[in-house]
């Protein structure tokens, strides 16, 4: 009994064995090895590319979202300073009207 124990650990060690060498990486010639570095040189500078034309790409919608913030605050002074000028006309029709009927009263 104790040897057919022996016999079915040896046989699932040769297994596991068999199983760790064929998980093995296989050898790569020297030129394969500088071809994949070169692949990856080429994907890491893709990225970096990518990632330089994100960054722009942000740069400009800011510039451009804050382009717009100064539009609409220039025209929000333009209004306000149209609106000042209309109350200031409005103000100097107003002044001689009373002006002129208080002076027509004290003559009365």
């Amino acid at each position: 009994m104790l040897g057919i124990q022996m016999l079915e650990l040896v046989q699932k060690a040769n297994r596991q064995e068999i199983v760790k060498r064929s998980r093995r990486p296989r050898k790569v010639s020297c030129k394969q090895a500088e071809q994949k570095l070169e692949a990856e040189k080429v994907k890491a500078g893709g990225r970096e590319a990518t990632l330089e034309v994100a960054q722009r790409a942000v740069e400009l919608e800011n510039k451009k979202h804050k382009d717009r913030e100064t539009e609409a605050e220039k025209e929000r002074q333009e209004k306000e300073e149209r609106q000042h000028t209309l109350s200031i006309l409005d103000l100097q029709k107003l002044i001689p009207e009373t002006t002129g009927n208080a002076h027509q009263e004290s003559h009365s």
